[in-house]
């Protein structure tokens, strides 16, 4: 079970150490021209509408995969899926082989679902969630394994930062973001990143976009990594201040943002938020 005590890199999207490199659902919901389809479409995003827990994605995933079958050739509707598969899975534990083949179920299957997409269309989203899902089921593999899937990993955000930098608000800068506080400097180096660049395109993300709270999240931990400590929790103290309503349409999201950002303020003052 030693390969079990943690990962060598976070090469996750949104996950476990890196949650909010992926992001929340996709900005836009996929549209299809069959009426039925549409409808359970509907349903799932009234799902996930006030919150992205376990019963809320289990109860959007079926409605997904019936939509799915009325509508196969739907490239937005199979990106939809892959994004749910990997929120789902990155809730599940992973403290044991049974645990882990569960988790990389989901992963396993938001990874194809991201591919059928590209398949179809080639879009931000897709490259996204492939993404998040090959690096998600890597997180627990030796290091070995997980350089083997940098290049496809760095071609997916590459698609990304030149097609659609802004997508998700940023997504790109968090990735980014995520690797250079938790992967090792070799890793860092392999990929070819500034860290100046990096810290100036996630402030440029959350400028751009001041309601997504989990790009000040990420801007935590940069500082943090830094040993900028005071300046890290006043970015987290930004998160827990702010209503999750400021953005209606990522309130769940923001909300899952401040689970996260309430734990990590823990871990790093030992106390209960507001006390330093």
């Amino acid at each position: 079970m030693s390969r079990l005590r943690g990962p060598l890199l976070c090469l996750l999207l949104l996950a476990g150490a890196c949650p909010g490199l992926i992001q929340a659902r996709e900005p836009v919901k996929a549209k299809s021209q069959n009426p039925e389809a549409q409808a359970l479409i509907d349903r799932a995003w009234a799902a996930t509408e006030r919150d992205l827990e376990i019963p809320a994605l289990d109860a959007a995933l079926k409605h997904l995969e019936s939509a799915l079958a009325l509508d196969p050739e739907n490239d937005a509707l199979w990106v939809e899926l892959a994004g749910d598969y990997f929120l789902r899975g990155f809730q599940m534990p992973a403290a044991s082989e049974p645990e882990l083949r569960s988790r990389n179920a989901f992963f396993e299957k938001g990874y194809a679902a991201a591919q059928k997409a590209l398949a179809l269309r080639p879009s931000a989203g897709g490259h996204a969630w492939a993404a998040a899902n090959l690096g998600a089921s890597k997180q627990y593999t030796n290091l070995l394994s997980q350089a083997a899937m940098l290049p496809e990993m760095r071609s997916h955000l590459d698609w990304i930062t030149k097609n659609q930098p802004d997508y998700k608000y940023g997504l790109a800068a968090r990735f980014w973001s995520g690797i250079l506080t938790k992967a090792p400097d070799l890793i860092l180096k392999m990929l070819g990143q500034d860290p100046e660049e990096i810290f100036e395109n996630l402030q440029q993300a959350t400028a751009a976009e001041p309601r997504f709270l989990d790009n000040y999240y990420y801007l935590a931990e940069l500082f943090y990594s830094m040993k900028k400590k005071s300046a890290a929790l006043d970015e987290l103290a930004r998160v827990l201040q702010a209503s999750p309503e400021v953005f209606p349409q990522e309130r769940a999201y923001n909300r899952l943002t401040q689970t996260k950002a309430r734990a990590l303020w823990k871990e790093w003052t030992q106390k209960e938020y507001p006390e330093r």
